[in-house]
């Protein structure tokens, strides 16, 4: 780690913590009812309009049969990149926010649909996906994927180039991105160029071994992720499925990804490991570790020096991912 790093990562620590006292304290007041602790968090979203971006709107994208449309909400960039000698249309993100399937909506990640469309020159599809416990596994997925499927086939309505299109998640939501990617691969489609995985969650199985932390710098605890895994997941059966626990998959023929992990998170060794496994499979794959942060941390770019730094690395790997076929960044970050 350089010293710059240390001295970030040090600067961070007493707010880390804070955040860890304060998460403990929420958790344990509302962990008995899914939907009260939802409502407790939800109070303190708004969104971020200081982040300015050319244009949010709302739309409905087609739903699995049965289950109804899905709202999505749309951020186009400042000022887009596009591809030297090719088209003048920008790329698209699918993103899925994170919150344990359980918490949050795209409204509580306002702020970094903004960042992520103004950094990497993209418009930003953010997708309202079905929450647990009202709707269990794999009803998120089925909305992932069929927000998907409807934003690549509009793509270029919206002014982007239907083959350039990523999908992002954090925690939950980066486990919603892979098993799009495994859809889209046995489903025959939509193409996805590039996976972007934020602390993902990737092995749900109960029997699995958590990162070795210390609870406080933890902050979100594998008690926590057990207790979200449960309100999503039926039992041991769907804890097996290899697309709610990828790290089971078979990951061959899965578009390039970039992960970010963080080294309190109790899904890092399953991350590290799922990041090996793709590279095993043939899969382009860089992965990118910041020491003392938690899991949720890429999501506190306002507040954490490491977060902004996450943000503004991940920006660059995406831009230069989906814009440059000949990227140095499909090297492995060490």
């Amino acid at each position: 780690m350089t010293r710059a790093a240390d001295a970030s990562e040090s600067a961070d620590t007493p707010f880390v913590e804070r955040v860890s006292d304060r998460w403990a304290l929420i958790f344990d007041e509302s962990r008995s009812n899914a939907f009260e602790l939802r409502q407790h968090l939800r109070g303190n979203c708004q969104p971020h309009r200081h982040v300015q971006v050319a244009r949010v709107h709302s739309r409905w994208a087609h739903g699995p049969d049965g289950h109804g449309d899905i709202p999505v909400h749309i951020y186009e960039p400042l000022s887009t990149h596009t591809t030297p000698g090719a088209n003048t249309h920008s790329a698209l993100i699918v993103y899925f926010h994170g919150g344990g399937f359980v918490l949050r909506d795209s409204v509580g990640r306002d702020a970094d649909c903004r960042r992520l469309a103004n950094g990497v020159g993209a418009v930003v599809v953010a997708v309202d996906y079905r929450l647990a416990p009202q709707s269990r596994f794999p009803a998120a997925l089925e909305d992932a994927w069929a927000a998907t499927r409807w934003a690549a086939d509009i793509a270029e309505q919206m002014g982007c180039d239907p083959h350039r299109v990523a999908v992002a998640g954090e925690g939950a939501g980066a486990n919603l991105a892979i098993g799009v990617c495994l859809l889209a691969r046995d489903r025959s489609g939509p193409p996805i160029a590039f996976q972007l995985l934020l602390c993902p969650v990737v092995d749900q199985r109960r029997q699995s071994a958590p990162t070795p932390t210390p609870p406080r710098a933890a902050v979100v605890t594998a008690e926590h992720l057990h207790w979200f895994s449960d309100q999503y997941l039926a039992g041991d059966q769907d804890r097996l499925n290899p697309l709610a626990s990828p790290l089971l998959a078979e990951l061959c023929t899965l578009p390039p990804a970039h992960l970010v992990l963080a080294h309190a998170d109790p899904q890092r060794v399953a991350g590290e490991q799922f990041a090996r496994q793709l590279r095993a499979a043939g899969v382009p794959t860089t992965a990118r570790c910041y020491p003392g942060m938690f899991h949720g941390f890429y999501n506190l770019a306002d507040q954490l020096d490491t977060a902004a730094r996450a943000n503004a690395d991940v920006h660059t790997i995406l831009r230069d991912a989906l814009n440059s076929p000949d990227s140095q960044s499909r090297r492995i970050l060490r």
